[in-house]
């Protein structure tokens, strides 16, 4: 009797502890998932916020510069890839694209420090490429790249064989950038 009397005791004392690591590492699952989905959640939240407050400096810009969205297609980062590779459709021009992607290379970065991320925009005739973006004192600016004709340029650019794009830049007064809430 008293061996079985141990042994009840012995499986009691199994099964609670057992149940006590069972329950402990739920909650520990459990407090990592919160934690997880916690922060999952921030970072959703503190995306639509940027992307709120670029599509407010894009409409200001649109707005100022009186730009008409169906002139041109937006080269998201999936797009000026299939550009600079000529797979975007009606796009496969390579003296084209060799230009423009010369044009990116060396503008694409050129915004001033504070400034808002530039959206790259391709005219749909494939003859001019803007950067458009906000100054940290809310001034809105076109960097325009502009396809023109030899006869046209001025005389310093004319002296040059491989100058296919003028670059005019337009600066206009703006809303200042909004606050990230």
């Amino acid at each position: 009797m008293k061996n079985r009397k141990n042994l009840v005791m012995i499986i009691v004392l199994a099964i609670s502890l057992s149940l006590t690591g069972v329950i402990y590492a739920s909650t520990a699952v459990n407090e990592s998932t919160d934690s997880n989905s916690t922060v999952s959640s921030e970072r959703a939240e503190n995306k639509i916020k940027v992307e709120t407050r670029l599509n407010t400096v894009w409409q200001d810009i649109k707005k100022t510069h009186n730009i008409d969205e169906d002139d041109y297609i937006e080269l998201d980062i999936g797009k000026l890839n299939q550009f600079l590779s000529g797979k975007l459709e009606g796009y496969t021009d390579k003296d084209l694209i060799d230009e423009m992607n010369k044009i990116l290379a060396e503008n694409l970065f050129n915004a001033p420090v504070g400034s808002t991320k530039p959206k790259i925009l391709l005219n749909k005739a494939g003859n001019e490429i803007v950067f458009a973006y906000k100054e940290s004192d809310g001034k809105n600016t076109l960097n325009v790249f502009r396809k023109t004709e030899k006869n046209v340029l001025t005389p310093e650019v004319k002296s040059s064989n491989d100058v296919l794009f003028e670059n005019i830049v337009q600066k206009s007064e703006g809303d200042p950038i909004p606050e990230l809430k």
